[in-house]
Formats: structure tokens, sequence, C-alpha cells
């Protein structure tokens, strides 16, 4: 491979990048795995009149349906198994620990 590669598409590729360039290169997209692990997920559907729980973890979302009824779904801002991490088959462990490591 010559250059920085266009496309990270597998682990060996963040692995590839971290060993062969410098930290200003690839520690930007190291850190995007980590600070892209969390999403705001819809939990369940609420109920006709149920007000939902509301803080900064917890927001409620009205979706106007075709038809015109509304219907309000309870989401929650938690760490998404299917984030691009997790794909590539990082834990955040090791991905703290080669943040973490100072290769001077």
């Amino acid at each position: 491979m010559v250059g920085f590669p266009p496309h990270l598409n597998t682990k060996h590729d963040y692995q590839y990048i971290r060993k062969h360039f410098p930290d200003a290169a690839w520690r930007p997209h190291w850190q995007a795995l980590l600070d892209q692990k969390d999403a705001w997920l819809m939990t369940r559907r609420l109920a006709a009149g149920e007000a939902g729980r509301r803080d900064a973890t917890h927001k409620v979302v009205k979706v106007e349906m075709p038809d015109g009824a509304v219907e309000c779904y309870q989401y929650q801002f938690k760490e998404d198994r299917n984030a691009r991490l997790f794909q590539k088959g990082f834990t955040v462990g090791e991905v703290k620990v080669a943040l973490a490591q100072d290769r001077k």
C-alpha cells in the first residue's frame, strides 16, 4: 500500500495505520471509533398517554404517521453494539489502551 489508505475497512487497516503513520495521522481515526460508539437508540414504543422518561440519557420522540396519528417512542443514549468500533472487531479497552500509549 502506498500512502495513507483512503478507506479503513478492517481492524487490520486500523492497526496498519497505527504502526506505519505518525500519531497525528492515525489518532483521529481511532478516537472517532470511541466517539461514535454511543448513539440514541429506540428502546420501546410508548403507550397512548404515557409520558416516557426525559433526562440526559433519555428522550421521547414523537412521530406523525401518514394517517395523522402520533406515535411516541422512548430513546436512550447508550453504547451501540452496531457501532463501527464493534463491527471492526475492537473492544473499547483496546482502543483506549492504544490511544493512551505514547509512541514518541
